[in-house]
């Protein structure tokens, strides 16, 4: 597997957005048109950023900023929120909205919301060795150590959900 984000280092930080559904081609090219766009002219503080982004699984966009080179701002934040919902206007999917749970099913990845999520562990349909993706991750390095596409056991979800199985895969 290729290296997340190469030109970054591990303490740059992440931001992460996800669709719905998995990308058709034409939308993930549009989506990388316009992400590439706004990372050209990318400012904190008068200062430009040097970031980097992945489309991965057709379905999340990654986004790292070398904080090292200029420290991103709330102003720079925020302009990378604008920039994310005025691709996802243009395109007419869903990227910036509450984070739901991510996981994959036999392959497929859902998204679902919290409370969904929580009634499929209750029912046991999800455990903690059920893959999640955690979209709450800061910098790029924990992505890089595997923490983004990870069991639940070793998430955030294992304190937030009944998780049958979470414990025996716990760190």
């Amino acid at each position: 597997m290729k290296r997340l984000l190469p030109d970054l280092p591990d303490a740059a930080r992440l931001w992460c957005f996800h669709a719905p559904r998995a990308l058709r081609e034409e939308e993930v090219q549009a989506l990388r048109q316009g992400v590439d766009m706004f990372l050209e002219r990318w400012t904190s503080h008068g200062q430009p950023v040097r970031a980097a982004f992945e489309v991965l699984h057709g379905q999340f966009l990654l986004v790292g900023a070398d904080e090292e080179v200029a420290p991103v701002s709330g102003c720079a934040q925020d302009a990378l929120v604008h920039a994310v919902e005025g691709i996802q206007q243009h395109m007419g999917v869903t990227l910036v909205d509450s984070p739901p749970v991510c996981y994959r099913e036999r392959g497929e990845i859902r998204c679902v919301d919290r409370e969904a999520f929580a009634a499929l562990a209750g029912e046991r349909k999800v455990t903690g060795q059920t893959v999640v993706f955690d979209q709450t991750l800061q910098s790029v390095g924990d992505a890089r150590a595997g923490r983004w596409e990870t069991p639940a056991s070793r998430a955030w979800h294992v304190r937030a959900f009944a998780l049958a199985g979470a414990f025996d895969q716990a760190r």
